[in-house]
């Protein structure tokens, strides 16, 4: 009973840092689109952030729970602190300070992967490369898919060949994590499921919100919003039968 107490207590602990690394997320998206930055208020964002970031380390750093506390420090590492656009131009000696807390949360939540990693003792459960390609993965393929946007403008005038690069990009990096986790275990495709789920779930609200957003003020609604959103189920249900195929297999390898 005192194990599945301890157990509970650490997932309760992650998902209060998820709460709060996407709710800032969503906070600063929604603030965007509404106001304008002046100088104080991206000072008071910039210090509001960093404090959340201290409070989801502390947090994670109470964590026993290999999985979960991996799972959440990698989706923390992807969003916090989050980012405000044109900081500098309001404050230029703050956009520097909090490009510095930006750069020392990457260094802390590598730090907080590598010892969740390492909680989970030999053999390892869930392997190392399947973890890596979640980190390097989407970053490499979305700039690709920015480059042959750019490209198919200037050649062709049209930017459906760009939009169609980018769902391809994206999709080709979810296949990829998709693919290196099932051949390494069922643990890193549970993994990458969870993962998946939070990620796709996360970017599912933020264009429904923009399309909200968009049709409450007037404005045009773009429909890359409504493919996006497509994409993102598509790729969910992929990793959810490719998960079920996973553990049906392995059960019949341990029969």
């Amino acid at each position: 009973m005192k194990s599945k107490k301890a157990f509970d207590k650490d997932i309760l602990l992650c998902i209060l840092a998820m709460i709060i690394t996407s709710g800032a997320y969503g906070f600063q998206k929604v603030f965007e689109l509404n106001f304008s930055l002046t100088r104080v208020t991206g000072l008071v964002l910039a210090m509001v952030y960093t404090a959340l970031l201290g409070i989801v380390v502390l947090i994670l750093s109470r964590c026993r729970n290999p999985f979960y506390g991996m799972l959440t420090s990698l989706i923390a590492y992807k969003m916090m602190p989050v980012g405000i656009s044109m900081l500098s131009t309001v404050s230029y000696d703050g956009s520097i300070l909090y490009y510095l807390v930006r750069k020392a949360a990457v260094i802390i939540f590598v730090v907080l992967l590598y010892k969740f990693y390492n909680m989970q003792g030999e053999p390892r459960e869930i392997k190392a490369l399947p973890v890596l390609a979640m980190i390097l993965a989407v970053p490499f393929f979305q700039e690709t898919g920015v480059f042959l946007t750019q490209y198919f403008e200037v050649k062709t005038g049209s930017m459906m060949l760009g939009f169609l690069s980018q769902y391809a990009m994206y999709a080709v990096a979810s296949v990829v994590i998709l693919g290196l986790a099932f051949a390494s275990s069922y643990e890193s495709m549970r993994f990458a499921k969870y993962f998946e789920y939070a990620a796709l779930g996360i970017n599912i609200v933020r264009r429904a919100g923009k399309i909200a957003a968009y049709k409450y003020l007037g404005y045009h609604v773009s429909r890359s919003l409504y493919v996006w959103i497509a994409v993102y189920v598509i790729l969910g249900i992929l990793f959810v039968l490719a998960t079920e195929y996973k553990k049906r297999t392995q059960a019949k390898t341990t029969a």
